[in-house]
């Protein structure tokens, strides 16, 4: 975990010099840094990082689906029609049909229903009280919920494009397509607004529509203060370098 303590004041009379010198208006200034804002939220959203969420999200998906449910290579009703004969890597067993899952919405109302430990994960159960699927249904179930992965990242990601939009001119900040490529798919789960403040300052908003977003263990305080305030510094060194290229002409 990263321990940042930023000096706001300061850095935002920086960023008035700094925009002043680039010929920018505070409007375009605040605009520029609700799009680093919005980049380091989602890089900031858990699970927390830039690189190799992807990964980190699925497996954490199909962890939580397989310590409820128990996927088998095959499985058909018994001779007396009263339990299913389940077989998974040459070995059979018998189970009872309550615990047997045939389609990919039973796979996942079964693992929502598991959902009892903290942050709405799945707790291990017992083989006994697990229930079954072939391999075949689990995969599909999973494709599926891992195609929902990244939509609190994302929804920060569609923001900050949607304020990289208000910026005007040939230079502007954007956010790259391939930083957190997978998660960008969401951005219609984001929004931002610019608007007039007290003393006529501009004021930038990054909503987020996804419900889960705003849970402090998705997303805390602490870590929203760190991403203004990394912005903001990124947004400085941003106008320096730009300053830099004018120069360099």
């Amino acid at each position: 975990m990263i321990e940042a303590k930023f000096d706001i004041p300061k850095l935002e009379a920086s960023l008035k010099k700094a925009r002043a010198a680039f010929g920018d208006t505070n409007k375009q200034a605040v605009t520029r840094w609700a799009v680093q804002v919005g980049r380091e939220l989602a890089g900031s959203t858990q699970v927390y990082g830039k690189t190799g969420t992807r990964q980190k999200q699925q497996w954490a998906i199909e962890n939580d689906a397989r310590n409820v449910i128990f996927p088998v290579d095959s499985m058909r009703p018994s001779k007396t029609g009263k339990t299913v004969k389940a077989t998974f890597q040459g070995k059979s067993s018998n189970w009872p049909k309550s615990r047997v899952l045939n389609n990919e919405s039973e796979v996942n109302d079964w693992i929502e229903m598991n959902r009892t430990r903290r942050r709405a994960r799945t707790a291990k159960i017992p083989l006994s009280e697990a229930a079954i699927c072939t391999l075949a249904v689990f995969n599909k179930a999973m494709k599926t919920r891992f195609a929902r992965a990244g939509m609190a990242k994302g929804g920060w990601l569609g923001a900050s494009n949607q304020a990289a939009g208000m910026q005007t001119g040939a230079r502007r900040i954007a956010i790259g397509k391939n930083f957190l490529s997978y998660a960008q798919k969401h951005g219609k789960f984001g929004s931002a607004t610019l608007q007039r403040g007290d003393g006529f300052k501009p004021i930038a908003a990054l909503h987020n529509k996804v419900s889960y977003s705003s849970s402090p263990h998705v997303l805390s305080k602490a870590e929203i203060s760190k991403s203004i305030g990394f912005g903001l510094r990124a947004t400085i060194k941003w106008y320096r370098s730009e300053a830099r290229k004018a120069l360099d002409k």
